[in-house]
């Protein structure tokens, strides 16, 4: 992987991680052993824009316009939309269902009343709270839509954020990573220069260890506690 392009990632109960590259299709990192998903499961095609968990259940929205879903019980990818409808992004959370992403719309949330948060390029799910992402701010809200905070981020294009569960939010840009503590935004790149690269997903494995995912990279893993601690992910 540490070549590939990885376009985002998706943790199971299982421990394992879903890993969507925009060449080669779907990797499953599991417990026991990795998992290739390419057209053969049912990808439409091996370059994917985004995954979510889904109670188990498996989601991809891919570069041609299809949401295709693995049923847990499935090793295949199928087709749940019968016709284009141009979506950029999905997001999920058990609370607030799925989000779907649209170019004139800017996004469709089934059984949300939050209007503020239209205004937003992403959606990213925290521990407590809600964050909004557009170019160079970051908004947070509650879970409600209520507005609590807005980050101005004049370094780089904002690409995803991840709320730790110490409070921290890392924030990966166009130009690597970067985290927001105490008020206060830092680059991580003097800790490694891996975090130099585009960085497109992040998520919390667990109390000290994150995964982060790369365009061009692959897939690194750091210590919350140490980010000079940090791996990049290899396999045949």
């Amino acid at each position: 992987l540490n070549n590939h392009s990885i376009s985002s990632l998706s943790q199971d109960k299982e421990g394992g991680i879903w890993i969507t590259t925009l060449e080669k299709g779907v990797f499953y990192l599991a417990p026991s052993a990795p998992l290739v998903y390419t057209k053969e499961q049912g990808l439409s095609t091996e370059k994917i824009n985004k995954i979510v968990n889904v109670g188990g259940n498996i989601v991809a929205l891919t570069s041609d316009d299809q949401l295709l879903l693995k049923d847990k019980n499935s090793s295949v990818f199928k087709s749940i939309w019968g016709k284009k409808r141009y979506a950029t992004d999905i997001a999920y959370s058990e609370k607030n269902g799925i989000f779907t992403f649209y170019p004139t719309t800017e996004l469709i949330a089934p059984q949300q009343k939050h209007t503020i948060i239209l205004a937003h390029k992403k959606i990213f799910f925290g521990t407590r709270y809600l964050w909004g992402v557009l170019y160079k701010k970051i908004t947070k809200f509650t879970p409600q839509g209520e507005i609590l905070d807005s980050i101005p981020f004049n370094q780089k294009r904002v690409l995803c954020v991840e709320e730790l569960t110490n409070g921290d939010l890392l924030v990966g840009t166009i130009g690597g990573l970067y985290i927001y503590k105490n008020k206060q935004v830092t680059s991580l790149s003097s800790a490694s220069p891996l975090f130099n690269l585009r960085v497109s997903d992040i998520k919390q494995l667990d109390s000290n260890h994150v995964v982060i995912a790369t365009l061009g990279g692959g897939i690194l893993i750091t210590q919350i506690n140490n980010y000079k601690n940090t791996i990049q992910y290899k396999t045949d």
